[in-house]
């Protein structure tokens, strides 16, 4: 298998840790998305989420909380980080504050609630995030504006990040297998 091709993502360790549990077709379809093999993707994990927790300014934080009457494999369960579990306890309201509880102190507020709806059948909840915090040489700009056209995304209000530059050096187009993309070079002056 090759390195893997997602760690940049906060879903990234949640897959590896999830391809070492599965089997047959699922566990195929894992490791191609992870493009680590189910052997070692725990371990492969837990690095990422290790070199993130030594970062100044990148958190990773990785949630799986679980209701007593699941049955889950012990061996599978002692890769998964035991700072990571966590277990459900029936009672919706609780759980669901204790989840947003969690959501609010692993984001440093940046997210405020677990975007999850509980219900009697709930049985699993898996989450994870990546946060960075960083402060620019010059700013970004930030406003409103509606995507036009059609499709899913049509009519819909999203949030641009925008800024100028004169430096042209800090511009690049990189051709890929799916076309050129352009890259611009962003300097900055401090994580906090």
């Amino acid at each position: 298998m090759s390195r893997p091709s997602l760690p940049e993502r906060g879903v990234w360790p949640l897959l590896a840790f999830l391809t070492s549990a599965a089997t047959g077709p699922g566990r195929a379809e894992l490791e191609a998305a992870i493009g680590v093999d189910a052997a070692t993707a725990p371990q492969a994990a837990r690095t990422v989420l290790d070199v993130l927790r030594e970062s100044p300014a990148a958190r990773m934080p990785l949630g799986l909380w679980t209701r007593a009457d699941l049955p889950l494999n012990p061996a599978w369960l002692d890769e998964v980080p035991l700072d990571a579990q966590g277990k459900l306890t029936g009672d919706l309201e609780a759980d669901k504050s204790g989840l947003d509880a969690w959501a609010a102190e692993q984001t440093d507020g940046l997210i405020k609630s677990m975007p999850v709806q509980l219900d009697t059948e709930t049985l699993l909840v898996l989450a994870s995030a990546l946060t960075v915090r960083t402060a620019w040489e010059r700013p970004f700009e930030d406003s409103w504006f509606p995507l036009s056209g059609s499709g899913a995304w049509s009519g819909r209000d999203f949030v641009r990040l925008s800024r100028m530059t004169s430096t042209l050096e800090d511009l690049r187009v990189m051709t890929t297998p799916e076309g050129p993309v352009t890259i611009l070079r962003v300097g900055r002056t401090d994580l906090f």
